[in-house]
């Protein structure tokens, strides 16, 4: 349930980029997006943390992201 302005795409970068050093490459990361207007955004951020190894998606609802986190191969 994030709020605020969307951050830079060099800033982005940067922050997944960080997150791929925390190790997360066992786990899956879903990310529930109801606002249109950030879908780009997210999509773009999940093609930057799968250049980091990160496995990643975005959703529009919470019933397919926990669908996609709990069942199917990594």
């Amino acid at each position: 349930d994030l709020t605020g302005p969307v951050i830079p795409e060099a800033q982005l970068a940067w922050m997944i980029s960080q997150v791929a050093e925390a190790g997360v490459d066992e786990f899956r990361i879903a990310i529930v997006q109801t606002r249109h207007e950030r879908q780009r955004h997210d999509e773009l951020g999940v093609l930057v943390a799968m250049e980091h190894g990160i496995a990643a998606r975005v959703f529009s609802d919470e019933a397919s992201a926990l669908l996609w986190l709990r069942y199917g191969a990594r």
